[in-house]
């Protein structure tokens, strides 16, 4: 900036007049206006004004633009800083975002299942070999399954499946009714998150979904990634436990904090407690989502995370 400063006070300097004290011998100085207005000198008639000497404006100029660009400088240096901090804390929240929605995303699994009338003739049926069947799409584990069930309006049926389910991966419905239509239509909802399926079932019907007359068929089969909200009220519940542990996680620089809240479709939110915040520079950012609740539906809501 001394250097700029120096710069233009040559560049003033070589505009400023020469020095005009000393007479000019060759051409005397004449008066330039008539000494009497009030009537005509004709003996000293009056002489056309010389040009102005415009090297004054060009020094306002020059001077204007060296306090303009000189502030401009100082301007930059102040918010420089903030603009820094800014950037970085910018960066961060954007780094969380995309933390915080991978921990809690996995794949959400739906399979349409469609029962023959003539042979379910009781109301409970059992889906032989189901899981081995979807073993990609529905991994069989030594756990027992986490599937919810529901009929072709939606509702919500009594399932069961045996546990371990390595031993027999057989899916069992309890049905409302035998002959009505949204009783022979089912979905399969499956996330690791989900409950696990108790061991039940009496006097249940057996359905194969091989051979020439299947007892039952796989419609098809739906996979996608949403946000799932156990995993989320899992995600708070180790910020509360272990937030050094998940800042390390998320990549959160020493010295930086976060805190972050989901809210859901009924405007309830699922969030830790809020920190205290000394400091202005907090910057914060609410993200749409989708998400599966506990009832296997496809929610909207949105994550509100704050960085400081």
């Amino acid at each position: 900036m001394g250097r700029m400063i120096i710069y233009f006070a040559r560049i003033i300097k070589q505009l400023l007049p020469r020095n005009r004290s000393a007479p000019d011998l060759a051409h005397p100085s004449l008066p330039l206006l008539p000494r009497n207005r009030s009537a005509p000198d004709l003996a000293h008639p009056s002489l056309p004004l010389l040009p102005r000497n415009r090297s004054g404006s060009h020094v306002g100029m020059m001077l204007s633009f060296a306090i303009f660009v000189t502030f401009i400088i100082f301007l930059y240096s102040v918010l420089s800083p903030a603009i820094k901090v800014g950037e970085d804390k910018t960066l961060i929240l954007n780094y969380v975002e995309t933390g915080i929605i991978k921990n809690t995303t996995s794949n959400f699994t739906s399979v349409s299942v469609q029962i023959d009338s003539a042979s379910a003739n009781k109301k409970c049926i059992k889906l032989n070999l189901f899981f081995t069947v979807l073993d990609d799409e529905m991994p069989t584990t030594s756990n027992g399954a986490t599937v919810i069930v529901k009929n072709g309006l939606g509702e919500e049926q009594e399932a069961f499946a045996p546990s371990p389910i390595i031993t027999d991966p057989s899916l069992v419905i309890n049905r409302e009714s035998t002959n009505k239509k949204e009783d022979l239509f089912f979905r399969v909802y499956y996330t690791s998150n989900f409950t696990e399926l108790s061991s039940g079932g009496t006097d249940c019907v057996s359905l194969s979904n091989t051979g020439a007359n299947p007892g039952y068929t796989i419609a098809s089969v739906t996979i996608d990634k949403y946000m799932i909200e156990e995993k989320i009220i899992y995600l708070v519940d180790f910020y509360n436990e272990h937030y050094e542990k998940l800042k390390e996680d998320l990549k959160i620089p020493t010295g930086d904090e976060v805190w972050f809240k989901f809210t859901k479709s009924d405007g309830t939110s699922i969030a830790p407690p809020e920190k205290e915040i000394k400091t202005i520079n907090v910057f914060s950012n609410d993200v749409p989502i989708q998400y599966v609740d506990s009832n296997a539906n496809v929610q909207s809501g949105f994550i509100n995370i704050k960085v400081w």
